[in-house]
């Protein structure tokens, strides 16, 4: 699993061939990068891709074009969770209001974009303010995002594939998209939002992809002929195409262009409900013209899905104790690292839900000892 180093559901399974042209809308089988290479090795070598991290041999982060708060980006390197040797894990606090990100520049700059990544979301996740994969696009030699909050920009445009808590979805959300363009509806406030009213793209059937589990999500965007409708919009959650959005009027200069893929995470203080923090797990991020599909096995060549779980054969009594201890010991972590940056109300607060939701947990008897 190696990447180039250059700085920052629905219709069939997309899984096994080779190479579709620059810009085209995969609609066959034979479309999906990732399915000439097997377990991604040599994926960052093909034609059609400008970036590829696996964290698997640096400090996460650090083959990205710019990374925010990068204090608060880590190595995992727990087995039950990491995707190889080692994924990055994010976790936001109170401190972290402006939020985290990993940015990949593309020079030069396209028209055409795809971008796949694995996320995992952890127990204490509750729900974000913004914040998944995105993209932005502006006029050469600039590099803004995609206008103000709440305002309607007028020479860029920029989209976030990010979990909501739209329609009571239980945490992470449900999958929508976030954009911003210079055609996009007023809402009921009178202020431009990124998902109110005709604005809001959302994959159908809803998708939500869960706690404490790995999904791929991959998302397609295609800048329109300057001024004319015919712009395009697609994701994908695990390899299965769940949204296919067209006649999307991005842009209306030529010269305004798709520069940044990136990951991003973002709160604000009365974002913290339930928990004092929030988790997050990034991997196998692959950037590139043409479209992706999962990682492939490389034992059976076929497209890897977060639905396949393989579990022991245990007692339910036996299961329950190890669920327990498994929420405890992620617990104890995330007070420690809480510690660590001198959060030591909410390591405390952590500490003491341990010993009441888990009394018969080793992590319990730590716990105690850490608030006597």
């Amino acid at each position: 699993m190696t990447g180039k180093l250059s700085a920052v559901v629905c219709a069939s399974m997309l899984a096994c061939g080779a190479g579709a042209v620059e810009g085209s809308a995969p609609t066959q089988p034979q479309t999906a990068i990732a399915a000439k290479y097997p377990g991604d090795v040599g994926i960052a070598n093909d034609p059609a891709v400008m970036f590829h991290d696996d964290f698997e041999r640096a400090k996460p982060g650090s083959r990205w074009t710019r990374v925010k708060r990068s204090e608060c980006v880590f190595a995992e390197t727990d087995p039950k969770i990491a995707r190889g040797r080692q994924s990055a894990r994010c976790v936001m606090t109170p401190k972290t209001r402006l939020g985290i990100s990993m940015v990949y520049t593309i020079s030069p700059r396209v028209d055409v974009l795809h971008m796949r990544h694995y996320a995992r979301y952890g127990t204490d996740f509750g729900y974000l303010h913004h914040g998944g994969s995105g993209f932005s696009a502006a006029p050469e030699g600039e590099t803004r995002p995609g206008g103000q909050a709440g305002i309607r920009p007028t020479k860029y445009f920029s989209s976030t594939f990010e979990p909501s808590r739209h329609g009571g979805a239980k945490p992470p959300g449900q999958f929508g998209f976030y954009t911003y363009w210079w055609q996009m509806d007023r809402g009921r406030s009178g202020r431009y939002w990124g998902d109110s009213g005709k604005n809001r793209r959302r994959p159908s059937p809803p998708q939500n992809p869960g706690l404490e589990k790995w999904t791929c999500i991959e998302w397609r965007v295609k800048a329109n002929t300057p001024g004319e409708p015919d712009g395009e919009l697609d994701c994908w959650f695990n390899g299965v195409h769940c949204g296919r959005w067209r006649d999307v009027n991005w842009r209306n200069a030529a010269n305004i262009r798709i520069y940044c893929a990136r990951l991003s995470l973002y709160m604000e203080s009365g974002d913290y409900r339930g928990t004092a923090t929030r988790t997050v797990w990034y991997d196998d991020v692959v950037v590139a013209r043409s479209y992706i599909g999962p990682k492939v096995l490389v034992a059976e060549r076929k497209p890897e899905t977060a639905a396949v779980v393989y579990r022991p054969m245990i007692s339910e009594q036996e299961q329950k104790r190890g669920v327990a201890e498994k929420q405890a010991a992620r617990l104890f972590q995330m007070a420690r690292q809480a510690e660590r940056m001198g959060q030591r109300s909410v390591a405390r607060r952590l500490y003491a839900q341990i010993v009441e939701k888990h009394p018969k947990t080793d992590m319990a008897l730590k716990a105690k000892e850490k608030l006597e």
